[in-house]
């Protein structure tokens, strides 16, 4: 993930070099790319002790290991709530039917349905 995040903060940057941007659009880049700095800080901070690590592949290079080998589920799941699909909203009723008034705070939940 943090791999995944300094090549797309690269291609970002690369980009802001592209001659002929309007500012409209060299801002829209630069917010795009604190986002991406921050959201990789968050994620790490979070998850940081089960990430996981590298392990060698058969071929050179390195496999990836821990939760990030899964976190695009994570955000493709919490976008499909289109089309009346509901999953979100009942997973997060049943987690605030138990929990009552005083609230989680800052809190990840990973599970499977």
């Amino acid at each position: 993930m943090q791999e995944q995040g300094k090549v797309t903060l690269s291609a970002i940057e690369a980009e802001l070099e592209t001659p002929g941007l309007l500012p409209a659009g060299i801002e829209r880049l630069k917010a795009l790319a604190r986002a991406l700095h921050d959201q990789v800080g968050d994620i790490t901070e979070l998850v940081g002790p089960v990430l996981g690590v590298a392990t060698p592949a058969a071929g050179g290079g390195s496999l990836p290991r821990g939760i990030v080998e899964y976190i695009q589920f994570l955000y493709r799941d919490w976008s499909w709530e289109t089309d009346g699909n509901g999953e979100n909203q009942q997973a997060l009723s049943a987690v605030q039917k138990v929990l009552g008034p005083g609230g989680l705070g800052r809190t990840l939940v990973v599970g499977q349905s």
